[in-house]
């Protein structure tokens, strides 16, 4: 990445050409559309019409998709619910922070006779909401995990008891005083352009800082976070990691759970905090760290990138070190069961990419993989090879490389269309095609932007054709991060995590957006920073990934 920040002089005309083509301002947008349950019981519909005014929102402790509207409930209204005065005993109701994740209580309490226990949660400003427990049988003892709570703020929590259908709440109720954001994180702007076109649920990134003299160095004054922002740009949920575990990489698995890629090991993390999978490097086997991305396979295992080390082989700079990329799979107990370096799966190594970048560090990253996909169509394997500028497929059963796409690869590139410069964040779109966030290239004056490709392999070998049949173009240059992710009404939400916007007095904004799929995309929904300028901070915020999920209790 350094080498491509030295290009940038060359990318200015680009950058101040378009710079006022970034995005339509910071004005509060619409809530997400969708169907919101209030507490009055009846079902309001926030899909989008002429205007979203204020006493349409229904505020709720938690993200706009109530827990009970995610099991496709209605929630009753307290004051409206069947009570019977006596009939249930609550006792020992205690509220207490979610010391693992911010924004977040854990309430217990318990019944005289077995019930389905959730909790009212109340507040000024805040109209009430039932959070269930997610337990399926009946109990005595009740313990509900409340997310997305206001920040700085009294909240009240009364326990709920279901017996055969009927409803009790306490007369007692928990207080707690929720705490304030951190003072290190920045202010997020969200704009909705069309919120009937915007693919409902909130928005997870992970956040980082770059020092503005040194772009691409991180500040060892800041602990990287995990954080989950709604529609109107609020966080509702945050995690943090110490800058000196060294956040190497994060995905979002297809549970709902977080696989966390650290210095130390991997962390497999739901969003209540709790860790149902720690793996050490030393217990994995590895000699350097698993980083950039993580897959689970149908039976259980997991796919992600590490190293090897080995010297250079450019005469010109023996004493320079590297670390070539390798793909593992292990078992959930930190067994190796398949390892396939990327190596030997090419051909050869490109011209040019050992010398051109070996004479920069004391170790290198020669293909800098940083994401992999898992085809279950076929079993096979997909990884984005950064420094290359191809993303390679081979197969999981034989290890036997399947194609190579990009410039240089073993695929023919038909019809209209081009190839990305440097890939990052690739998925597999639900029609099969291959979606890719391209950095670009400053020194071809080629903006980043997204790609998508479908393939038709040569069934005899390596090879076959690719056509390029949708793309994002841009007017910027992000030079490092990113990821595009389909969802489920077909929009593409796109993350630009180190977009840069200024170059004499250098400054960044990473930016997320929404965009549909027409072949002229239209941004729906966009969630940004206000940029950091050089002259001003000494860091920036960057966004390595994002995503779009449905809201905070995926376990429901």
């Amino acid at each position: 990445m350094t080498r491509r920040l030295h290009l940038l002089a060359a990318f200015l005309p680009l950058v101040l050409l378009f710079s006022g083509c970034g995005g339509e301002g910071g004005t509060t947008p619409d809530v997400f559309p969708g169907e919101i349950v209030p507490p009055d019981g009846e079902t309001r519909d926030l899909s989008p019409r002429d205007s979203v005014g204020p006493d349409d929102r229904v505020e709720v402790p938690g993200d706009v998709d109530v827990v009970s509207e995610l099991r496709g409930e209605e929630t009753e209204n307290p004051a409206d619910l069947d009570v019977h005065p006596g009939e249930v005993v609550f006792s020992d109701l205690v509220a207490v922070h979610n010391e693992a994740v911010g924004l977040a209580a854990v309430i217990t309490f318990h019944t005289d006779r077995p019930a389905l226990g959730s909790v009212v949660v109340e507040g000024d400003g805040l109209e009430a909401g039932v959070v269930e427990s997610g337990a399926e049988v009946p109990g005595l003892d009740h313990q509900v995990w409340v997310m997305g709570l206001p920040a700085d703020q009294e909240v009240l929590f009364r326990a709920r008891a279901v017996i055969d259908g009927d409803a009790e709440i306490s007369e007692a109720s928990a207080s707690l005083q929720t705490g304030t954001l951190p003072e290190d994180f920045p202010e997020f702007l969200a704009t909705a352009s069309a919120p009937g076109s915007i693919q409902s649920g909130l928005t997870l990134l992970s956040l980082h800082t770059t020092s503005l003299s040194d772009p691409g160095a991180p500040s060892p004054d800041f602990d990287p976070a995990l954080v989950i922002v709604d529609g109107e740009g609020r966080v509702v949920w945050y995690s943090r990691w110490p800058a000196a575990d060294t956040l190497l990489g994060y995905t979002l698995l297809g549970d709902g759970t977080l696989g966390i890629l650290t210095g130390v090991g991997l962390t497999v993390m739901n969003l209540k905090g709790e860790r149902l999978l720690e793996l050490s490097v030393a217990e994995l086997g590895l000699e350097a760290p698993l980083h950039h991305d993580l897959a689970v396979l149908p039976n259980g295992n997991y796919l992600s990138l590490t190293s090897a080390v080995r010297p250079s082989t450019n005469p010109e700079t023996p004493d320079v070190m590297i670390s070539a990329d390798v793909v593992v799979e292990f078992a959930p107990d930190g067994e190796q069961v398949n390892w396939w370096p990327i190596e030997g799966l090419l051909p050869e190594i490109p011209e040019g990419i050992e010398e051109g970048f070996g004479t920069q560090d004391t170790v290198f990253s020669l293909y800098n993989s940083n994401s992999i996909t898992y085809d279950a169509a076929d079993d096979g394997v997909i990884v984005g090879l950064e420094h290359t500028g191809q993303v390679v497929k081979f197969g999981r059963d034989d290890g036997e490389l399947r194609w190579i796409l990009g410039s240089g690869g073993t695929l023919e590139l038909d019809g209209e269309g081009d190839w990305f410069s440097h890939t990052h964040g690739l998925c597999l779109a639900q029609n099969g095609n291959l979606l890719l966030y391209d950095n670009g290239d400053p020194e071809a004056l080629k903006a980043s932007g997204v790609h998508e490709y479908s393939v038709i392999p040569d069934p005899v070998g390596p090879g076959g054709v690719a056509h390029e049949v949708w793309t994002l173009e841009t007017a910027f240059f992000s030079p490092a991060m990113g990821n595009v992710q389909e969802l489920e009404n077909g929009n593409r939400l796109i993350c630009h995590g180190f977009k840069i916007v200024g170059l004499q007095d250098f400054s960044v904004q990473a930016t997320i957006v929404e965009v549909t799929p027409a072949q002229d995309p239209e941004t729906v929904f966009e969630l940004t920073m206000p940029p950091q300028v050089q002259s001003e901070v000494e860091t920036g915020f960057l966004i390595y990934r994002a995503y779009r999920i449905p809201g905070l209790y995926p376990w429901l």
